[in-house]
């Protein structure tokens, strides 16, 4: 049992308003940039930002009423960031290089999955049980995930070797 319920779901609150946030930014802009691969990729974290939304949602409802059920964790199943990966850059490997709208967008999620990073260890720290700081450190780590994919395209996006041999 969480002794800062109340806490923590002020908090879960919030994450779920990011969620939400972040679903509608990569929705809205898998929708309206031209490069497939960053589509494809904002397609899959909208996807995975929904899941969140809904997990968190239910956490918050059970510990209205009193209760942590560690088992909802194990209910948050996602495709592996590799997996997700080698099927986006297949596509990647077609298309040209990102313009400045594209790369802007990705580094706008980089920004919004880092603070979501922070929030959920924020949380960690604020959760008296195991469940509780085993669960925040599980989302933490798996926006950190997010990042991280984001980071790898910035990266292939702006490869100075191009640069050089040109």
């Amino acid at each position: 049992m969480e002794k800062n319920a109340a806490e923590l779901i002020k908090g879960i609150s919030t994450a779920i308003e990011l969620e939400r946030q972040a679903y509608s930014f990569y929705s809205s802009k898998a929708e309206t940039l031209g490069n497939k691969f960053i589509t494809g990729t904002f397609e899959f974290l909208a996807k995975q930002e929904q899941e969140h939304e809904h997990i968190l949602t239910k956490l918050k409802d059970e510990l209205k009423k009193g209760k942590w059920d560690s088992k909802d964790a194990s209910e948050f199943e996602h495709k592996s960031f590799p997996e997700a990966e080698k099927h986006l850059r297949k596509e990647y490997a077609e298309q040209e290089k990102a313009g400045s709208d594209e790369i802007s967008a990705v580094l706008w999620a980089m920004r919004a999955e880092r603070r979501a990073e922070l929030l959920y260890l924020g949380l960690k720290s604020k959760s008296s049980s195991k469940e509780g700081k085993d669960f925040f450190q599980f989302m933490a780590d798996f926006e950190l995930g997010h990042y991280n994919m984001l980071d790898k395209i910035v990266e292939d996006l702006t490869d100075a070797t191009d640069y050089l041999q040109n």
